[in-house]
C-alpha cells in the first residue's frame, strides 16, 4: 500500500463527497483487464482470478450475480479515511491489486442485494501489506457494513498473533478523529455503543469459541493453524447472519496435510476454468511464482510480490535472494516467505515430492483386483504410544505394470486427539477417513496389529514380512505361529542400502503406485537419508522432521520383494541379493 495524503473523512451521519467521482471504468475491472492483457506482471492464479471476474461480468444476466461498481468504489475510498500506523500523517491509498480484492469482496452482490462472497482466501508473500489490508477490512465490515450487533473477530494460533492485526485496527481508529469519537477503544476490544458492534482478538483455543455469532472473521496466517478447529467453529457460528464473511489471509506454508493446504487446493480448483469445482461464494487471490520461474529473475518477482517497490524493498529482496543462492539451506525459507511457494521444510529430504504426487502414481488402487496376488510385507512397530505401520508391496506381473503399495497405520485411540494438536498432523481426519486404524487404549495394541495383518494374509498371498527387530517380540512369534514367514532386517547400512536405493529408483521412474495414501505421503515428505561410506544409505529418524515409520515399512517390503521374490503367476521377478 502506498501512503498518500487524503483530506476527506467518511462519517456515519454525514458522508462527505468523495474527492473525485467514481471512474467510468471501475478500478476492479480495470485491474482485471490489465492483468489479462499482460500489462501487469502477475502469476497464473492471479490471471485466472481476473479472468473469472471478467467472465462473471459477461454471465451476470444469466447467473443473477451483479457487480455494483459504486459499492466497490465506496469500500475502496473508505481506506483513504484511514491513516498508516507507521507513517502518522499519511492516509492509506490501496494499490491496484488491493483495490481488486476490496472491490471484489464488497462489489459483487446476489439477486437479493446481499454480498456474493462469504469466504475469501488470499495468499501473498510476506511484506506485501497483509496486516494493513486485513485491519482496514475488519474496521469496514464490522462497523460500516450496515449490520446491527455485528461481531468481528481476528483469530490466530495465539492471542498475541491476533493482537498484531487487532493492534493495527486500534491504531487506525485512534488516528482518525471521527472514528475515535464514534468508537470506543479498549485494550482487547473496539466497540460501537450505538450499534452494539464489537471487534475482538482471539487465540486458537477452540474449546472457548462456541457460542459466538460472528459477522466477520479474519484468520491471519492460516498456514500456522495446526487444525481446522477455529475455522469450523467460526463458520458454524455464522448461520444466523445475513451476509457473513470469513477472511483467510496467509503466506504459503510447508505442511500439505494442513487446513491451509486444503484451502489452497480448493482455491486453485475454483480458479481453474477446467475444474468441476464451482463455488460462487468463495473469492480467491493467490500471488505466487509459476512453475518453472527462476526466483533469481527480477522480472518475475512481482508475481508473488504485487507490492514490489511499495512495501517490498527490492534491495532487501535482492540481498535475501543472494543469501539463499550462496547458502542452499536458506532456499526453502526464501521460496516460502518471499515468493509464496509451498515447499518442503527440509532441504535434504530424500523424496522428490513432485514426482511422488504425479497423478498416475497417486491414482487409487483397486484392491479387489489384487486379491490372491503374491506380495511382501514390511512392519515397523513403534514404542508404547507411537505410530506403527504395516505395508504391502505387490511386484508387477504384467509388462508396463507399476509396483503397487497398500498400507495400514496404527495409533492408540486415546492419543489421536493429543497428537493432532501437539504434532500439528491431522491424525483425527486420517482416522475418520480410514487411513489410520485406531487401536484401543493409550498404548500400542499388539494384538490388534496381529489381527489386521492376519486379515490381510487371508486376502493376499503374503510371501514374507520384513521387520525391524527392535519392537518385534510382542508380534513376530504370533505371526509365525499363524504360518507367516517373518524376516528380521538389520536397521543399518548393510540391511537398508539396497532397498533405499530401490525405493528412490521406483519413485524417480514413476513406477511406485501408492494410491494417494496421505499418511505415507506425510512420511515420505519427512524422510531424510543418512549417507555412509561407499554411497551407502539408510533412513535417518533423528534428522527426519517427523515420523517416517510408514516409509520404513515400505522400504522393508521393497527389500524383501526384490531379494526373495520367486516366480509370480508364471512371471519371473528379478532377484538381487543385498544381504
Amino acid at each position: 500500500m502506498a501512503a498518500r495524503p487524503w483530506p476527506g473523512l467518511l462519517t456515519r451521519r454525514r458522508r462527505r463527497p468523495a474527492p473525485r467521482r467514481p471512474p467510468s471504468t471501475d478500478p476492479v475491472t480495470r485491474y482485471a483487464r490489465s492483468v489479462v492483457a499482460g500489462k501487469v506482471v502477475a502469476g497464473k492464479l492471479v490471471r485466472q482470478a481476473c479472468q473469472r471476474h471478467l467472465d462473471d461480468l459477461k454471465a451476470s444476466r444469466t447467473t443473477g450475480l451483479r457487480f455494483d461498481a459504486r459499492k466497490a468504489w465506496r469500500a475502496i475510498t473508505f481506506f483513504r479515511t484511514l491513516r498508516h500506523i507507521k507513517v502518522r500523517k499519511d492516509y492509506i491509498h490501496l494499490e491496484p491489486w488491493e483495490e481488486f480484492i476490496v472491490g471484489s469482496l464488497t462489489g459483487w452482490v446476489r439477486p437479493d442485494g446481499r454480498r456474493r462472497f462469504r469466504d475469501a482466501y488470499i495468499e501473498v508473500a510476506r511484506k506485501n501489506g497483509k496486516s494493513t489490508l486485513l485491519a482496514g477490512l475488519m474496521i469496514l465490515l464490522t462497523f460500516f457494513d450496515g449490520e446491527g450487533g455485528a461481531e468481528g473477530y481476528v483469530a490466530a494460533t495465539k492471542k498475541a498473533q491476533a493482537q498484531i492485526i487487532f493492534g493495527d485496527a486500534k491504531a487506525m481508529v485512534r488516528r482518525c478523529p471521527t472514528y475515535k469519537r464514534r468508537l470506543k477503544v479498549l485494550e482487547y476490544r473496539i466497540s460501537d455503543p450505538e450499534t452494539s458492534s464489537t471487534l475482538l482478538p482471539l487465540g486458537a483455543d477452540a474449546d472457548t469459541l462456541d457460542g459466538l455469532n460472528p459477522h466477520v472473521v479474519a484468520i491471519d496466517e492460516l498456514h500456522a493453524h495446526p487444525t481446522a478447529a477455529v475455522l469450523e467453529v467460526m463458520e458454524s457460528g455464522q448461520g444466523s447472519r445475513a451476509q457473513p464473511m470469513v477472511l483467510k489471509i496467509t503466506t504459503a506454508g510447508w505442511n500439505r496435510n494442513s487446513v491451509c493446504w486444503r484451502q489452497h487446493e480448493r482455491g486453485v480448483r475454483v480458479l481453474d476454468p477446467q475444474s468441476d469445482v464451482d463455488d460462487d461464494a468463495l473469492f480467491v487471490f493467490i500471488a505466487s511464482l509459476d512453475e518453472g520461474d527462476d526466483y533469481r529473475d527480477e522480472a518475475v518477482w512481482a508475481k508473488a510480490n504485487p507490492n514490489l517497490d511499495v512495501s517490498v524493498n527490492r534491495e532487501f529482496l535482492r540481498r535475501d535472494v543472494k543469501k539463499a543462492t550462496e547458502t542452499p539451506e536458506e532456499l526453502p525459507n526464501l521460496l516460502q516467505k518471499r515468493f509464496n511457494k509451498w515447499v518442503s521444510n527440509s532441504i535434504d529430504h530424500a523424496i522428490n515430492m513432485e514426482l511422488w504426487d504425479v497423478e498416475e502414481v497417486a491414482a487409487p488402487i483397486d484392491l479387489a483386483r489384487l486379491k490372491g496376488r503374491a506380495c511382501y510385507g514390511g512392519l515397523d512397530l513403534a514404542p508404547v504410544k507411537d505410530l506403527s505401520s504395516f505395508g504391502l508391496i505387490f511386484p508387477p506381473i504384467d509388462e508396463g505394470e507399476r509396483w503397487k503399495y497398500y498400507g495400514r497405520h496404527f495409533v492408540p485411540i486415546d492419543n489421536i486427539r493429543e497428537r493432532t494438536v501437539r504434532d500439528k498432523v491431522p491424525y483425527e481426519r486420517w482416522a475418520a477417513e480410514g487411513w489410520i486404524v485406531p487401536t484401543e487404549g493409550n498404548q500400542t495394541d499388539w494384538d490388534a496389529i496381529v489381527e489386521e495383518i492376519l486379515r490381510l494374509a487371508g486376502e493376499f498371498r503374503i510371501q514374507e514380512i520384513a521387520e525391524d527387530p527392535a519392537f518385534s517380540a510382542a508380534v513376530s512369534p504370533k505371526l509365525q505361529r499363524a504360518g507367516l514367514t517373518v524376516v528380521d532386517v538389520r536397521m543399518g547400512y548393510m540391511g537398508m542400502t539396497y532397498p533405499c536405493n530401490e525405493l528412490l529408483r521406483l519413485v524417480h521412474a514413476k513406477q511406485l503406485q501408492h494410491g494417494g495414501d496421505p499418511v505415507l505421503r506425510w512420511s515420505a515428505d519427512n524422510l531424510v537419508m543418512r549417507s555412509g561410506p561407499m554411497k551407502r544409505l539408510m533412513p535417518d529418524k533423528e534428522r527426519s522432521r517427523e515420523k517416517i515409520d510408514p516409509m520404513v515399512a515400505l522400504i522393508l517390503a521393497i527389500g524383501r520383494a526384490t531379494v526373495a521374490a520367486p516366480p509370480i503367476d508364471g512371471n519371473l521377478v528379478e532377484v538381487i541379493r543385498w544381504d
